[in-house]
């Protein structure tokens, strides 16, 4: 009964609801960051002076810090449905360490980035628009943009007690739809692996 209860009512250490809380916060600024090194406006002259070397390193700035921001929350937040997507989007930045290291990004043993600004203002600003690319769906920025946007999506998160919820919200249609699609594809896995 206690080990029931346990679940049905975890105790959360303030430790950890403030991670919760840090972590949640976290992905939107860092949706706010991809977004600007996809947005076009990045990569062009305005009229207030600041070159485009200028605003790829003050937006590659904004993405590290924020980068790294959700990466320490997420190792101590309980939130599972987030940090799975958090390890994802690091294990995709892991396996871009080479082309992150051309524009002066060095992926660090802990998953952290730390940036070196002179390295990316000698960098041509059209790889970094490449590589964070909103068109090509495969690229390094598209694939952190929709971790990112599961992340924040993935279910309503219930910060004063650091636990994953959906119960009492309008997505509980959505719930059962995804529960019944779950089970008509593992039925259609086994009707494949049978045959």
């Amino acid at each position: 009964d206690k080990i029931l209860e346990e679940r049905k009512n975890p105790k959360i250490s303030k430790q950890a609801k403030e991670a919760n809380a840090n972590l949640t916060a976290g992905l939107a600024s860092l949706k706010s960051s991809v977004s600007a090194l996809q947005n076009d406006k990045t990569y062009t002259d305005t009229g207030d002076g600041q070159s485009v070397s200028d605003k790829v390193v003050s937006a590659m700035k904004k993405y590290v810090s924020d980068y790294n921001d959700v990466g320490s929350s997420a190792k101590r937040s309980t939130l599972e449905s987030k940090t799975a997507y958090v390890a994802n989007m690091m294990s995709n930045t892991s396996a871009n360490s080479n082309k992150l290291s051309e524009l002066g990004i060095t992926v660090n043993a802990d998953g952290t980035l730390q940036l070196n600004d002179k390295k990316l203002k000698e960098v041509d600003a059209s790889k970094v628009q490449e590589l964070f690319s909103a068109e090509d769906i495969m690229s390094y920025g598209s694939k952190i943009s929709s971790r990112v946007e599961f992340a924040n999506s993935g279910s309503s998160s219930n910060t004063t007690d650091g636990t994953d919820s959906t119960e009492g919200t309008d997505t509980e249609g959505t719930n059962n739809t995804t529960g019944s699609s779950a089970a008509s594809l593992k039925a259609d896995g086994n009707a494949l692996a049978s045959d």
